[in-house]
């Protein structure tokens, strides 16, 4: 027997019996749904459907324990159920993998963090500069300590921290560690370490700054939202928030000027940090389109595909940005590298090496570190979207 399924007017299928009492355990189809099959007299929920067919029960969205019609407390782990069908919007995997997947998410974050904290660095000779706390101030070096924080606390709580408890933490120690970056850095790029009372006054100095870090933590949240609860109208808003704010903030002038003009007067410097500075525009500027497309009434599948592509393009958008600047002391003539003429290949490799080297450290750690907030945010509301 195959069934037809309709959702708010989309059409899908048709699907074997097994696959729909699969996708309704997994919570891809809810009992709500409407079914249709050969020989059936008109549309009708799944939930009677399959049942009468034979026997897939509804779950609770929390557990996925069965549940019976009618009941309101789930008797696998009490959660209040909203009535005879507890799965409350399409979850593309079980509970228990999710938890899975986010527990070993926050765990490889931590562990980068780590990682790059302690990588050390060759600038003439080779330094460690995590434990350099000579001449810094008390804001200096917590800013240096911030990333073996989160990532020791990130450790700590992936495996071990209850989801609500995990998400506070991480949503503390995102916004601190964004906090101190402002304290510590005025409009001459010299420590302040004056306290919270200047970050008003660095806020509006850097407001290019802010705006994008409101931006990249808003599309953040609301696309790794989407990822697990692909039709939260909720997590669609805070996308679209985080895309149209990522987008403004290419046309809002900073210090040195407007960053949509200053990508194309980098090409008087060099062509790769011309080349380096459109791709990373442009693959924000694109994962923010997709935010604005990605609809909540889209199928579960899709959603879910321009979540992730979105993510990609935003998170990734760094990475090659890091890579084609690292090609440009390889490419870039004598000329572009100090007025030396006569630069040599293997001073060219070693430049290259100790570029690589840096950018890698602060890809781990100040990189890497601007996902707590996010990813905290994102723990959070996937759980509002279950209530």
């Amino acid at each position: 027997m195959q069934i037809h399924i309709d959702r708010g007017g989309q059409r899908f299928g048709p699907y074997s019996q097994n696959e729909v009492k699969q996708y309704l355990e997994l919570g891809n189809l809810l009992p709500t749904d409407l079914g249709w099959h050969e020989g059936a007299t008109g549309w009708e929920p799944l939930s009677g459907l399959v049942s009468a067919e034979g026997g897939a029960t509804s779950r609770c969205h929390n557990c996925q324990t069965p549940v019976e019609p009618g009941q309101v407390i789930c008797v696998g782990c009490g959660a209040r159920l909203s009535g005879p069908t507890a799965t409350r919007g399409a979850r593309p995997v079980s509970a228990t993998e999710e938890e899975r997947q986010k527990n070993k998410l926050i765990l490889i974050v931590g562990i980068l963090l780590c990682v790059g904290w302690l990588l050390p660095l060759y600038l003439g000779e080779w330094s460690m500069p995590a434990f350099d706390f000579k001449g810094k101030d008390g804001v200096q070096v917590i800013n240096l300590l911030m990333p073996i924080i989160v990532g020791a606390t990130l450790c700590s709580i992936a495996y071990t921290t209850r989801p609500i408890a995990r998400s506070i933490v991480l949503i503390v120690l995102g916004s601190l560690s964004v906090i101190f970056y402002l304290m510590m850095t005025d409009d001459r790029g010299a420590g302040i370490g004056r306290g919270l009372g200047a970050l008003s006054d660095l806020m509006r100095m850097h407001f290019v700054l802010v705006l994008f870090v409101l931006g990249w933590s808003c599309l953040l949240t609301g696309t790794g939202t989407r990822l697990y609860r692909p039709d939260s109208k909720l997590a669609f808003i805070l996308a679209t928030v985080g895309g149209g704010l990522l987008c403004l903030f290419w046309l809002v002038p900073g210090k040195t000027g407007m960053p949509v003009v200053n990508v194309f007067k980098f090409f008087k410097h060099s062509i790769m940090l011309g080349l380096s500075s459109m791709a990373f525009m442009g693959m924000i500027l694109a994962g923010s389109i997709l935010c604005f497309v990605n609809l909540p009434s889209r199928s579960p599948g899709k959603a879910g595909k321009f979540a992730r592509l979105s993510i990609w393009l935003v998170v990734g958008s760094f990475v090659v940005f890091t890579l084609l600047y690292l090609i440009n002391p390889l490419v870039a003539d004598g000329a572009g590298m100090g007025g030396n003429m006569e630069v040599k290949f293997s001073e060219r490799l070693k430049i290259f090496g100790i570029g690589a080297l840096l950018l890698i450290k602060l890809g781990l750690t100040n990189g890497v570190l601007m996902l707590a907030l996010p990813l905290g945010c994102m723990d959070l509301f996937v759980g509002r979207a279950d209530r």
